[in-house]
């Protein structure tokens, strides 16, 4: 006669943690939506990044030479609990010379950790790396790295997600490729400003001040960009022109156009 079968507690085990396993994964999905549906829809809140993919088009001009920069953007911000997080990033650009010469950039990738202080502040800090991926002229030759910090105000006495950062970075360099090393400080005093229809003004979004140690030198821009969101698609476009600087400073003047895709 065959005997009755029998669950086997290990399997009611299994079964039970997989559940509570898929449980608090889907909480964690849950929670990470919905910090990401109430961040700015430009996605440049230091402490609230967003998940997106960009297509960024910048033209600068330095002199009498005209240069543009197709670079790929992938951000992806993982949440940690207890109001901490780590937003990734990698970016790969093509670079098009004045007389038409195309080729691949300098790869970069970043950690930034995040922390929500209270709900009107935030700040982050980690760092980006410059891999020398690219051949002269379209990359340096040297690794390059940035630690970058910064810290966020919400200002809801403008309006419900205009937000005030203070962000700074130190770009250094290795030894290599024959070009002088880099010592510079870059930093942004950003006043986003959050306007009707998912749209914002952002004034110096970019760390475009900038002090050079190795040149003894100050660049400072007039920096601006326009942005709004439709459906998951983000577009904006960056102007800066240099306001204070010498000849060699980083740019005369700057366009960067983006689209975007929110997830």
């Amino acid at each position: 006669m065959a005997k009755p079968y029998r669950k086997r507690p290990g399997s009611r085990i299994g079964r039970r943690a997989l559940a509570v396993l898929t449980v608090l994964t889907w909480a964690n999905a849950a929670h990470a939506q919905e910090e990401q549906s109430s961040a700015p829809v430009s996605g440049k809140d230091i402490s609230r990044p967003l998940q997106r993919f960009d297509l960024r088009t910048e033209f600068d001009g330095e002199g009498d030479d005209t240069s543009a920069a197709v670079t790929f953007r992938y951000d992806r911000p993982v949440d940690l609990g207890n109001d901490w997080g780590i937003n990734l990033r990698g970016d790969l650009p093509v670079k098009i010379e004045e007389g038409g010469d195309t080729g691949v950039g300098d790869a970069l990738v970043q950690a930034i950790f995040t922390h929500r202080v209270n709900e009107h502040e935030g700040f982050g800090f980690g760092t980006q790396v410059r891999i020398p991926t690219g051949k002269q002229p379209f990359g340096r030759g040297q690794w390059q790295f940035l630690p970058t910090a910064g810290y966020r105000w919400l200002q809801p006495e403008i309006s419900k997600d205009s937000f005030f950062q203070f962000i700074a970075r130190y770009h250094f360099s290795s030894h290599g490729s024959g070009k002088p090393t880099i010592s510079e400080l870059q930093f942004t005093p950003n006043l986003e400003i959050d306007l009707p229809g998912k749209a914002y003004i952002s004034i110096f979004p970019s760390t475009d001040f900038r002090y050079d140690f190795r040149a003894d030198r100050l660049f400072v821009p007039l920096d601006l960009e326009v942005g709004k969101e439709q459906g998951r698609i983000i577009g904006s476009i960056e102007g800066a022109v240099g306001l204070l600087s010498r000849d060699d400073g980083p740019y005369k003047w700057k366009v960067e156009v983006r689209l975007g895709y929110r997830f």
